[in-house]
């Protein structure tokens, strides 16, 4: 066999890999920003959207005002959490100040000196809760759909919500389930009387970090931070009832 034939069979070899190497990353379901260190492929972990809080039926707990002079027992628990948030997260969390109220404000900066200033800010969800004259507990539900963008759109969806935690739901018209009006919504609740307003945010920090934190009539209902592999997590921080946090 001559050079000549040696160089082709040599050439057609490499073209059969190629195509067969590029067949197999189309078919397959691993990404090819595994393969490439690309922008493409984000170490950070993530968490996923916070559910929204348990309706009350009637057993609710009055929001406090988290401050030591308000309720110093509710603050330490506060304080506390916060404590263990550093040690769980292996970040510098400073200690709370006794006179100012934990909001999203006071979050965002306690967070900003460990994690980075705020890169992005997104609302996934909306939820308001109503209580009808026959006494049926029902939620308006809006989430959310894409990426933080004017292509962003929020689908609606209305239910009705048992002491057990199953849900039924109420049939909206299908043209009014993307982008509700105003007007469609405040239809929806004319329904009944509101008694609770969530709203859930995600904030993003120009460290990758994340803050996934949910209000309840305008106080933190819970929260999660995931840092490094680690996510501390907190829920029933506007009452203090039913109070819990957790690291894993």
């Amino acid at each position: 066999m001559n050079k000549k034939k040696h160089v082709l069979i040599g050439l057609i070899a490499a073209v059969i890999l190629m195509v067969s190497f590029c067949h197999f990353i189309g078919d397959s379901e691993f990404p090819i920003s595994a393969l490439l260190n690309t922008p493409g492929s984000n170490n950070q972990l993530k968490v996923g959207k916070a559910p929204p809080p348990p309706p009350d039926f009637g057993s609710a707990a009055a929001g406090f005002l988290p401050t030591k002079m308000e309720d110093s027992e509710k603050f330490a628990l506060l304080q506390k959490a916060f404590k263990d948030m550093g040690q769980c997260l292996k970040i510098q969390v400073e200690e709370l100040d006794p006179q100012v109220e934990i909001n999203l404000e006071y979050m965002t900066n306690v967070l900003t000196a460990p994690l980075g200033v705020i890169s992005a800010q997104n609302e996934e969800w909306r939820a308001t809760d109503l209580r009808t004259k026959e006494g049926e507990v029902r939620r308006i539900y809006l989430e959310t759909i894409g990426n933080v963008s004017a292509e962003s759109q929020r689908a609606l969806k209305y239910y009705s919500m048992s002491p057990d935690g199953s849900e039924k739901e109420i049939p909206v018209e299908t043209e009014l389930r993307v982008n509700p009006s105003d007007t469609v919504i405040s239809g929806l609740e004319a329904d009944g009387t509101v008694t609770d307003r969530s709203v859930s945010r995600r904030i993003v920090f120009n460290s990758g970090d994340e803050l996934v934190l949910v209000e309840k009539n305008g106080k933190i209902f819970s929260f999660s931070v995931p840092h490094e592999g680690k996510t501390f997590s907190c829920t029933g921080v506007d009452t203090g009832v039913n109070f819990k946090c957790e690291c894993k």
